[in-house]
């Protein structure tokens, strides 16, 4: 939370996305039966992801430009840093949706090997036909799955009061599987196998230590920089 407001500040257009339906919110739904919701969930997730991704930067100016109507803030950071609105964040994305959350449906015994075979098969199809969906680079906010706990108690959100230390965990695997070891049997897609990754060590209270804020968003700043 306090990471999305210190970039905010730096002017930069942050994308997020909560997948709910008109039926209800369709994370409780997972949470509450994951195996059968697991399919249905990650199958719009990842719809959700790519219908971020492939939306215009105007879009995210114009939902921006709202935001800060509804809470007051002036709208100075876009003045002072108009290059940095070029640059999206986006909280979650079409390949972590794949790699991590899909991935571990899967290794749970979630998905069904014709679910999963199924949704790699249109992922793939579909991450080709849109180029655009490549990313410039991955921020992963490391932290332990002990850490994540707390911090989703002190978040309280309903639809989350069911989520487990073991499920945490396991999801904490699918990322280091996939950021950090690389290991082979995740058959990370060509396309972003060299795509730079800058790791944060999150473990750390930071929402009231500004040193450590401070240090991060540097962090973030100097990776983009390279990048541009």
């Amino acid at each position: 939370m306090m990471t999305s407001v210190a970039l905010r500040k730096m002017g930069y257009i942050l994308a997020v996305f909560r997948v709910t339906m008109l039926q209800g919110n369709l994370l409780d739904l997972f949470y509450a039966n994951p195996q059968r919701w697991a399919y249905t969930f990650q199958s719009y997730a990842f719809l959700s992801r790519m219908r971020a991704q492939l939306q215009p930067l105007s879009y995210f100016e114009s939902r921006e430009k709202k935001r800060k109507q509804r809470s007051g803030e002036e709208d100075k950071s876009v003045e002072k840093n108009e290059q940095n609105t070029k640059i999206q964040f986006f909280e979650r994305s079409v390949y972590s949706d794949r790699y991590c959350f899909a991935q571990n449906c899967f290794e749970g015994n979630l998905f069904t090997e014709m679910e999963w075979g199924i949704y790699k098969d249109w992922h793939s199809w579909l991450i080709n036909a849109f180029p655009q969906l490549k990313l410039d680079g991955f921020v992963y906010l490391r932290t332990k799955p002990e850490t994540c706990l707390q911090r989703l108690k002190k978040r309280n959100r309903s639809e989350e009061s069911g989520v487990t230390l073991s499920y945490l965990a396991q999801i904490h695997k699918r990322h280091e599987d996939w950021l950090i070891d690389k290991k082979a049997s995740v058959k990370i897609a060509e396309r972003i196998q060299d795509t730079p990754i800058l790791v944060l060590e999150c473990d750390e209270e930071f929402e009231s230590n500004e040193k450590r804020k401070l240090e991060m968003v540097e962090a973030v700043r100097t990776f983009i920089t390279a990048k541009t």
